[in-house]
């Protein structure tokens, strides 16, 4: 717990040398609050990265010789499959 502190204190020194002699603990509060949250931001952008697409394969309904407006997509991660309906004739 006591290097943590230490680490705060190296990261804010440059808050506390001088004093403010206005509102010093409220200059303080909102620089710390605007840095956190700074870092917070960046940590968020380097986590949220675009997930790549996963994998689906289309057939027609099975034992259609024809072409059909329905046909069925199965997610190739889970095996679950979708019957779609184009609409289209």
């Amino acid at each position: 717990m006591f290097l943590k502190q230490i680490d705060v204190a190296v990261d804010v020194e440059d808050l506390l040398d001088p004093i403010p002699a206005e509102k010093p603990y409220t200059q303080l509060k909102d620089t710390v609050i605007n840095r956190v949250a700074k870092s917070a931001n960046r940590m968020l952008q380097a986590a949220t990265v675009k997930r790549q697409r996963q994998p689906v394969m289309a057939t027609t309904a099975a034992g259609q010789p024809r072409p059909s407006r329905l046909f069925y997509i199965t997610d190739k991660s889970s095996g679950l499959r979708f019957l779609v309906d184009t609409g289209a004739e």
